[in-house]
């Protein structure tokens, strides 16, 4: 363990100035001004008017890189409509996607291919079938079956296109399902290490967000064991709630003056949710569960806790089977011990 032995003591002086840390206090926060907000939504418009897929099919092949977020916008291009494309501003405004040159590059690299024009018109009604046949001179009669071969074969595919008729909709091939994979796979690996130098520079608040992080890729790839290892692990730290080393021995050194201080565990509800999810989804049994904690825990992860290990896991098993905000009495009958523990020391 990490905090100071008994008899050895902690003088204010002792612990030195504050790290810096480039966090903006929440005083100092500006919210964005009309002006900036009506030019964010001005550039994603912008972005958005530049797609052209006329001759996408055209576009040369690609072997270029792509970003962790190009291969994350691929991920998510089979709910896309880019006839009248609905994508979220943030696309544009934190991860700076040029759609347009992006979805080429996409076509480029053999990631994704049109989806079927018969797929497409197969979500027409009858009525709107016949009308694209009528504009274009051609037999309206017959099963929908049939007036859908007929604009295939019959209806130039511009019209279509000029006219915004068929959603412009992708699929992702194979290759790119595997580009989705190894791109997640290899993020999850530079958070890894970015999360473990964070630990061991006593860092934490740094280390819970990039473990967070680790766990949305997991879940997104419905990798419940890996997510649930994950939210077990940040379970284990919101038990020690001290952002870094620093602020812990300033707390142990304000309760050896005899300061007025709290301390509190934050056990986030979204994680408890989360987990709450991976269990279900493995239909683990209690062994199972328990053989998952144990390894996740850390014992010597983190300087302190508010209770044994033991207690931890019985507190994470009512989690799991009780309403979140009953258990707040718990969490702090564990923040009081603490807290006395230290001021007999």
């Amino acid at each position: 363990m990490f905090h100071p032995k008994k008899n050895e003591a902690i003088t204010f002086e002792s612990l030195g100035p504050r790290p810096r840390r480039n966090i903006i206090p929440f005083s100092q926060f500006k919210p964005k001004t009309k002006e900036e907000i009506e030019k964010l939504n001005n550039d994603h418009a912008a972005n958005l008017s530049k797609i052209d897929l006329s001759n996408i099919d055209l576009s040369p092949a690609y072997t270029g890189n792509f970003s962790y977020w190009d291969i994350e916008f691929l991920a998510q291009i089979e709910r896309i409509k880019f006839n009248k494309p609905s994508i979220g501003r943030y696309w544009t405004t934190a991860h700076h996607i040029d759609f347009n040159s992006l979805l080429h590059h996409l076509w480029g690299a053999g990631y994704i291919v049109s989806v079927p024009l018969e797929a497409d018109l197969s979500a027409f009604k009858v009525d709107e079938l016949k009308s694209i046949l009528l504009q274009n001179n051609l037999d309206v009669s017959g099963k929908k079956s049939d007036l859908i071969k007929r604009i295939v074969g019959s209806v130039p595919l511009s019209f279509l296109k000029m006219n915004r008729l068929i959603p412009n909709k992708f699929r992702i091939t194979d290759s790119g399902i595997t580009a989705i994979q190894n791109s997640r796979r290899d993020k999850v690996s530079e958070l890894s290490m970015l999360a473990e130098n964070h630990r061991k520079n006593n860092d934490y608040d740094y280390w819970r967000d990039a473990t967070k992080d680790i766990m949305d890729i997991h879940l997104t790839n419905n990798a419940w064991r890996e997510a649930l290892f994950s939210g077990i692990q940040i379970y284990r730290f919101d038990l020690f709630y001290f952002q870094t080393m620093w602020d812990y021995q300033m707390y142990l050194c304000s309760i050896g003056h005899g300061l007025p201080v709290k301390s509190q565990a934050m056990i986030a509800p979204g994680i408890i949710v989360n987990i709450k999810k991976c269990v279900q989804e493995l239909s683990l049994t209690k062994n199972d569960l328990f053989q998952i904690f144990d390894s996740a825990y850390q014992d010597d992860a983190f300087p302190d806790c508010i209770c044994s290990k033991e207690e931890a896991y019985d507190l994470f098993m009512r989690y799991l089977n009780e309403p979140f905000d009953s258990l707040d009495y718990v969490v702090e009958s564990y923040n009081r011990r603490f807290d006395a523990r230290y001021r007999r020391n």
